[in-house]
């Protein structure tokens, strides 16, 4: 199926922020450092492309930057990728990867939208990517079946 008809039937909505712990203002990822920052930079991404913070809690910018979280995954998620893949897949978007850079390097920025992220992951979530089918999680195997 290509992907402009499943666009009719899937309601896309990724939030980078995966198994990331909050303990009042701090933020730890389950694999580092450069998990956090890779995360922070698809926020502000997503935002970014949205046009505001609003696109992270509806996903309105999802499925635009699909092609770059695509590429990051491929990449090992390794933050030194995020600029090639930025360029990559997202070069002649309104948005430019200074403008990515920026928001992630602000402080006020990175707790809003560190927040959202929380805000918008599943507490009961098991693992990541937590799948979401019909209404409720998907389990790898189910997933593979129904989709």
């Amino acid at each position: 199926m290509a992907l402009p008809e499943i666009d009719n039937i899937v309601s896309l909505k990724l939030v980078p922020y995966g198994n990331t712990r909050a303990s009042g203002e701090k933020y730890t990822c389950q694999h580092g450092p450069e998990e956090c920052r890779s995360d922070l930079l698809g926020l502000c991404l997503l935002s970014l492309l949205g046009g505001g913070d609003d696109a992270i809690r509806t996903g309105s910018s999802s499925r635009e930057a699909l092609p770059y979280f695509a590429c990051l995954e491929r990449a090992g998620g390794r933050v030194k990728a995020a600029s090639d893949c930025f360029g990559d897949t997202l070069a002649r978007s309104p948005v430019s990867w200074a403008e990515v850079e920026s928001c992630a390097d602000d402080p006020g920025r990175a707790a809003t939208l560190q927040a959202l992220g929380a805000a918008e992951t599943p507490a009961e979530h098991e693992y990541v990517p937590w799948t979401v089918v019909d209404g409720g999680a998907c389990a790898d195997e189910a997933c593979d079946e129904s989709v």
